[in-house]
C-alpha cells in the first residue's frame, strides 16, 4: 500500500491532539484496504513512541501484508444455474480475492434474489477455505434452507 493511502487512512497530522478512537478506525480502514487487494492475513501492529519533552506520541505501523490470495474455485448449493453463474462471473477463479469487493457483492446478491432465497440465508452460510500452499481461497456459499427444529 503506497504511502500516501496511509496518509489518506489516518485523518490525524502532525500537530493534532491524539485521539485513539482515530487510530482505531484507521487501522481497521487500513486492514480493509489491505483485504481488498487479496492480503487477508495482513497484520499492522501500532507502536506508539511517548515524548515527555516535547508532549507529543508518534505512531509506528510494523505492517506484515502476508501474501495475497487469488480466488481458488466458487460453489453455490441451493441455487438455480442461472444464480451460480452470476456468482461464478463475479468471483472467477484466479482473480484476487478483494474482501470488501466480496462482501459488496454478497449484500447485493442477497438483496436481489431475497425471494428466491431462504429468508435465513446470512454470512454465516459462507465457508472460505484456505490454500496456503497455492495462496487461494476456495469460496463455498450454502443458501439451502435450514432444517427448523420441531417444538
Amino acid at each position: 500500500i503506497a504511502p500516501s493511502t496511509l496518509q489518506e487512512v489516518f485523518s490525524l497530522r502532525e500537530g493534532d491532539l491524539f485521539d485513539a478512537s482515530v487510530v482505531r478506525e484507521g487501522l481497521e480502514e487500513l486492514t480493509r484496504a489491505y483485504g481488498e487487494q487479496g492480503y487477508v492475513d495482513a497484520t499492522i501492529d501500532p507502536e506508539f513512541e511517548v515524548n515527555q519533552t516535547n508532549h507529543t506520541i508518534a505512531l509506528r505501523l510494523n505492517i506484515d501484508e502476508q501474501v495475497p490470495y487469488r480466488i481458488g474455485g466458487v460453489n453455490a448449493l441451493g441455487v438455480d444455474s442461472e444464480m451460480k453463474n452470476e456468482i461464478r462471473s463475479a468471483l472467477k477463479s484466479g482473480d484476487v480475492f478483494k474482501s470488501q469487493s466480496f462482501n459488496a457483492f454478497l449484500n447485493e446478491f442477497l438483496r436481489k434474489h431475497s425471494g428466491a432465497l431462504p429468508p435465513e440465508v446470512s454470512y454465516r452460510d459462507v465457508r472460505m477455505d484456505r490454500d496456503v500452499k497455492r495462496r487461494t481461497l476456495s469460496i463455498q456459499i450454502d443458501f439451502r434452507s435450514c432444517e427448523q427444529i420441531p417444538k
